[in-house]
């Protein structure tokens, strides 16, 4: 991804949610997650999201 130079990723996993590098969009939710750079990820937040889908 940094050689591509690619600065927003779209994904609901995780694992990938919780890097800092890049923007961060879950569109599972509505609406939809996003995070900007260096923004942290809340998976406690992240979890009670999935509740409510």
């Amino acid at each position: 991804m940094d050689r591509l130079k690619i600065s927003t990723i779209v994904t609901h996993d995780k694992n990938i949610l919780v890097l800092r590098n890049y923007k961060r969009i879950d569109p599972v939710f509505n609406p939809p997650l996003i995070l900007e750079i260096d923004e942290d990820f809340d998976n406690q937040d992240f979890q009670e999201k999935l509740k409510n889908i």
